[in-house]
């Protein structure tokens, strides 16, 4: 099981949620309203595909000058970080018009087949915060070094299937030698879980999942899985 599949497994998943998604990033609109805080910054904007670039209402290129915000600890929102309206302002202030937001899939579904919707909320509302503020959210399931298991996050620790095989005491991404890389080769093979269900058929599920609480905000752009190894 490679890269592709897996992405194949999960676009055809999403296929429903996205097409609305599109529908809405389609329709037309009047003017953007102005940021909550008053200034003159728009709302972010409603972005169409078109081959390879993203562009506007009026089929214009635009190009997202972004920066990232993701809280890899618990509880894996960044507000909980006391990032909020400040930040987004001076963000805005400064030329960004961009902000990537990372889901962690351990707090997206902490147990198998069962997903945490106040984390998923929590996530949107940051989403909507950055949306007030001209930034456009584009928002991934983060990992790094697969999961918490190998110093770093993403899977949960059900998902995590490396048979007790220790890893190197090293930090990430070196220590995924050992236990860390039969983790994720159990997670390309959809390996399944405690409950039957393969680890990649879980991935899908949970996405799905994710993108059906999204779909009525029309500014987010989903990013399937940072880094793949």
């Amino acid at each position: 099981m490679n890269a592709r599949i897996l992405l194949q497994r999960i676009s055809l998943n999403l296929v429903v949620s996205l097409a609305i998604v599109a529908g809405l990033c389609a329709c037309g609109s009047s003017a953007a309203p102005l940021a909550n805080n008053g200034s003159p910054i728009p709302v972010a904007q409603k972005l169409n595909s078109t081959g390879r670039w993203f562009t506007d209402e009026q089929g214009r290129v635009v190009v997202i000058h972004g920066t990232n915000m993701i809280n890899k600890f618990p509880p894996y929102y960044p507000a909980a970080l006391g990032f909020g309206a400040k930040d987004l302002s001076f963000l805005a202030e400064n030329g960004f018009n961009g902000i990537r937001l990372g889901f962690i899939w351990a707090a997206v579904e902490p147990n198998p087949g069962q997903y945490d919707d106040a984390y998923i909320d929590q996530m949107a509302a940051q989403a909507a915060q950055a949306e007030s503020y001209g930034l456009v959210p584009l928002m991934d399931f983060h990992q790094d070094a697969y999961s918490q298991a190998f110093s770093g996050e993403g899977a949960p620790a059900w998902a995590t299937i490396n048979y007790g095989v220790p890893t190197l005491p090293l930090p990430a991404p070196a220590n995924l030698f050992g236990g860390g890389s039969l983790a994720i080769d159990n997670f390309w093979a959809n390996t399944p879980a405690s409950d039957g269900i393969g680890l990649e058929d879980h991935y899908a599920a949970a996405w799905k999942h994710v993108a059906e609480r999204l779909q009525a905000d029309s500014h987010i752009v989903l990013e399937l899985y940072n880094e793949p190894s």
